[in-house]
């Protein structure tokens, strides 16, 4: 017994701290009730605690009465702010502890080691759990003090607590496992930040895996491992000594946290089958139902990289069976055999099922990785032929892809007979087990040629299954803003494959579509189909939501509600999606013979999927916008193969339009457009406006001197006079056509025929509005003559223009010869002689100029892509080529857009910086246009010179440059101009 007044001393503090405590000064004036002037003091009942596993416990402070101050940040007492506690306040701390040994050795108690276990409570970093009642006022002044009382308790040595001795002389040890004691009262619903529904969803999706995997087993053969979590049999056992067999219909595991490492595994048993040896076709032992098994098992939670990778796996070393929490319905003891059953089943649910799910790899219970690896994207140059060593690139955004099924969806809403073929995006039936109204279809490209595919339930309902089959008399559920997520493949396949996978009424639909009218019934190609492989696809639980599936509180309902959607969806929706063609992306026709084709058509294609990063199922939500995935259809003309090398992602593929991604692209490679047809069409005009002599000598003192072009020339027409690479520079590339006659007839005199120079420049930017082509020339033609002291020279000179332009319209880009205008003449005379008098008539450059129709059938010729794009469909519909454009390497590309789409005036292309293949996408340039843009008009030019031209003098036939250039037009910005 102590003094009343001997607990405020300080050497009798410790005695006291269980019963009383007081923090702050302890004397005073103006004490109150308590006599004690502190700022916080209270007088406990008995403290009680409670271990609710082998790492956590449970400790209730019970207060009998006290106050406290709420001025605990100034360390000074104010009346006005003490809180009286309310009577029988219950605060209840959660902590963790540790048992200690300590072992030594006495004569006094025996020969063997004497043995004092320890719990050590970390009264420290204890958390309050609950208080009752609830406190509201100064919950942080009381929060601060309970902490020093903590503390306090510490230091008076009452985290120290003396467990079961052992002084005994055998060799076995008293041990106490506080997590099988009584069921867990208190629990916590994380582990390690890891949330418990996080946690059972993944066992949810990983059990429903498995579950789907058990049901198709008759149609295939399914290794046990794979579907252990759903079925199992004894006779896989890996322990086969037992004389009963069982066959187990399993429900999904679900974890109760006693605390960070340690947790309750339940392993739901909805059907158990007992049988007297390995032939269940025997007699049935017996049966039980509704089943679970309790066993508590370690956990270990690791981080890797920051925290992007998570895993909780099962520590199976220590893993106990927990009668306590097990429940056996219907199970009786005096049943023969039913001991037996008990006791096996529970053998092994506690150690074989354990290795089972250790081999097959099911003992991690959670996983996130975010696997975000960046791939450095390679731009580099390809050859001269090709910027990429194919010969036509298709390049189809993610975007294209939703807004095709964004478009069927809409078609289907309306009810027209267009929609016939869709009509199942918008609302689909399975006879009178589901029915649904839907959202589009939404997919997410994949970098290992898989896609992501989401299935919008916007409201419905459904039947549940009976053993995963159709069952009249199962539940209806009512559904609505569920949303299934599914990974497939996507594959290419001939349309003569296809044939079996779709409906004849689809068939005859599909031949009156533009892509079969134009290429379905010609034996010299065939059509290849882009598709979503619906056949085999992996529901994936975590990226699907389910509004209000988990709220209710029978989980069993929830998952056969979730396997019934997931069965209607894979087995009958998606193969009504299969018979509808509704599956198919893109078709190409590609030919298979031919020695006349048309420099774009396919001879061979293979598709990539292409992207910036490395994107998967587990980071396809932290690409950036602009820098998803595209699918790159690359091909070869001519019957050429393709080629080996692996093409590097370029994201000027896909232009953005509007702030939207467009459709996707197609580039052709500098080859087979700039090289096999516009520079061979265009260097046609060379032949028909360079001027060469035909000369047979003198004539009674007269030059037999005759001009011609080379186009017309007996020998020369034959020779190649075709435009070369010359340079790049700033922002141009240059084709160069150069030629030179040297020649002199020393009887009369000599004479030099110089053929000028011919070159063709393409800008490599592209801005808003048309691509303008100007063809411009000049023929001039020089003459002088000395005898003596009589010399005389004379020049005539003729110059031409024409403009073209490639503007894009709702179907497509057309191409306008926008004017031709008369070619401006000059004559100029030296010595008093006139160059009539010199050449004839016939010898001035006047007439001597291409016809207006001469240009207008060169640029149709080139650009023969208005209209229709027959050489790739989005399904059943239609392409057209927009906005025109050439990159670096002379490879032409345009924007793809649906055939018939209008045309926005105010597109705004995003920038893009000029590197390697990548094409240059530039702001408004500064420089001016040529008058010419300005002023050319309709009239034709007159023809070129056809006559011969005599002289007995030394001659010059210069003809001028002709070339095609750039030229930006402030008016027109994004012009090409072709200088002839």
């Amino acid at each position: 017994m102590h003094h009343p007044d001997a607990r405020f001393l300080e050497e009798n503090k410790y005695s006291f701290a269980l019963a009383e405590f007081s923090y702050g000064k302890l004397h005073g004036p103006d004490l109150p009730a308590s006599g004690v002037d502190a700022l916080f003091y209270a007088k406990f009942d008995k403290p009680v605690l409670e271990f609710i596993c082998n790492h956590d416990a449970i400790l209730r402070l019970k207060i009998k009465e006290g106050y406290y101050n709420q001025s605990h940040k100034v360390y000074t007492r104010t009346a006005a702010e003490d809180v009286r506690l309310p009577a029988d306040l219950e605060l209840t701390f959660r902590l963790g502890f540790d048992v200690r040994k300590i072992i030594g050795e006495d004569s006094k108690i025996g020969k063997s080691q004497n043995l004092i276990q320890l719990v050590i409570l970390d009264l420290k970093n204890a958390k309050l759990i609950s208080s009752k009642p609830e406190l509201h006022v100064g919950r942080e002044s009381l929060l601060f003090y309970f902490s020093k009382y903590l503390e306090f308790l510490h230091g008076a040595g009452h985290h120290v607590l003396f467990s079961l001795p052992d002084f005994d002389d055998d060799r076995f040890r008293l041990n106490i496992d506080f997590s099988l004691m009584r069921k867990p009262h208190v629990t916590t619903d994380n582990i390690s930040g890891i949330s418990l529904d996080r946690i059972n969803s993944y066992l949810s999706f990983v059990w429903l895996k498995s579950a789907m995997l058990a049901h198709n087993a008759s149609a295939k053969v399914v290794d046990w491992r794979s579907t252990c979590l759903a079925e199992y049999s004894s006779i896989n056992s890996i322990h086969g000594d037992s004389e009963i067999h069982f066959q187990l219909k399993l429900g999904p595991p679900r974890i109760e946290a006693l605390c960070s490492r340690e947790v309750i595994m339940y392993f739901r048993v909805r059907e158990a089958s007992f049988f007297h040896g390995v032939d269940f076709t025997t007699a049935l032992g017996h049966k039980y139902t509704d089943w679970e098994i309790a066993v508590v098992i370690d956990v270990i939670y690791t981080a890797e990289s920051g925290g992007d990778v998570v895993t909780i796996k099962l520590d199976l070393k220590n893993a106990r069976f927990n009668h306590q929490c097990s429940k056996f319905t219907g199970f009786d003891s005096e049943v023969v055999h039913a001991e037996t059953y008990l006791t096996r089943l529970i053998e092994f649910f506690s150690i074989e099922y354990l290795e089972l799910l250790q081999i097959a790899r099911y003992d991690t219970v959670y996983s996130w990785d975010k696997d975000w690896v960046i791939r450095t994207p390679v731009i580099g140059g390809g050859s001269d032929d090709s910027s990429w060593g194919v010969e036509e690139v298709i390049a189809l955004s993610q975007n294209s892809i939703n807004a095709h099924f964004d478009n069927l969806w809409a078609n289907a809403q309306s009810q027209t007979s267009s929609a016939f073929t869709s009509h199942i995006l918008a609302k689909w039936n399975y006879e009178h087990y589901f029915s649904a109204t839907f959202r589009p279809l939404t997919v997410r490209l994949l970098s290992n040629g898989k896609a992501l595919i989401w299935v919008h339930l916007a409201h419905g309902f459904l039947k549940t299954l009976k053993d995963w089959f159709l069952w009249s008399e199962g539940k209806h559920y009512d559904f609505e803003d569920w949303r299934l997520a599914f990974e497939v493949d996507l594959k290419m396949c001939s349309h003569r494959d296809l044939v079996t996978d779709v409906s004849e009424k689809w068939l005859n639909e599909y031949k009156e579509s533009v892509v079969f009218k134009e290429h379905g019934s010609q034996q010299d190609r065939v059509l290849k189909h882009l598709y979503l492989d619906l056949h085999d696809t992996e529901f994936l639980h975590e990226f699907s939501t389910f509004e209000g599936l988990y709220d209710a509180q029978d989980n069993e309902c929830s998952i056969e509600q979730l396997q019934a959607v997931v069965y209607y969806i894979q087995h009958h929706y998606f193969k009504d999606l299969r018979d509808w063609g509704l599956n198919i992306l893109y078709t190409l026709p590609i030919w298979h013979t031919g020695i006349s084709l048309t420099s774009y058509a396919l001879t061979d294609v293979a598709f990539h999927i292409y992207s910036m990063t490395d994107i998967t199922r587990r980071t396809w939500p932290h690409v950036s916008a602009g820098l998803e995935p595209l699918i790159v259809l690359v091909g070869m003309t001519g019957f050429r193969p393709l080629p080996a090398t692996h093409l590097e992602f370029y994201d000027g593929w896909v232009f953005h339009t509007n702030k939207k991604q467009t459709y996707g692209t197609v580039s052709i490679s500098k080859r087979v457009f700039m090289g096999e047809r516009l520079l061979s069409i265009l260097s046609h005009l060379n032949a028909v406006t360079t001027i060469v002599p035909v000369f047979s000598g003198v004539e009674n003192g007269v030059w037999a001197l005759k001009l011609t072009t080379w186009a017309q020339h007996e020998w020369r027409k034959n020779h190649a006079y075709k435009l070369q690479f010359n340079t790049e520079r700033d922002g141009y590339l240059k084709y160069k056509w150069e030629h030179r006659d040297g020649w002199s007839y020393e009887h009369e005199g000599s004479s030099d025929i110089v053929n000028g120079t011919y070159s063709v420049s393409f800008p490599t930017a592209f801005r808003r509005g048309a691509l303008e082509i100007k063809v411009w020339g000049e023929v001039k033609l020089d003459m002088s003559f000395k005898a003596g002291t009589e010399k005389w020279s004379a020049t005539s000179s003729a110059t031409w223009d024409a403009m073209a332009a490639v503007r894009t319209n709702s179907h497509g880009i057309k191409v306008d010869l926008l004017g031709a205008r008369s070619p401006r003449h000059q004559d100029r005379i030296c010595g008093g002689l006139r160059f009539g008098d010199v050449c004839g008539s016939s010898g001035s450059s006047k007439g001597n100029s291409p016809r207006y129709y001469r240009f207008q059938r060169a640029f149709e010729r080139a650009w023969c892509l208005q209209g229709v794009w027959t050489y790739c469909y989005p399904r059943m519909q239609a392409y057209s080529l927009a906005n025109p454009l050439f990159n670096a390497h002379g490879d032409l590309i345009f924007e793809l857009r649906l055939h018939g789409q209008q045309v926005s005036s105010g597109s705004v292309l995003r920038q893009t910086s000029l590197g390697g293949p990548s094409l240059a996408v530039r702001g408004p340039s500064s420089r001016r246009t040529s008058s010419f843009l300005r002023t050319a008009s309709g009239t034709t030019v007159t023809k070129f010179v056809e006559e011969a031209v005599h002289s007995v003098s030394y001659s010059d036939v210069v003809n001028g440059g002709n070339s095609v250039d750039g030229t930006d037009s402030p008016i027109t910005p994004g012009a090409i101009a072709v200088e002839v």
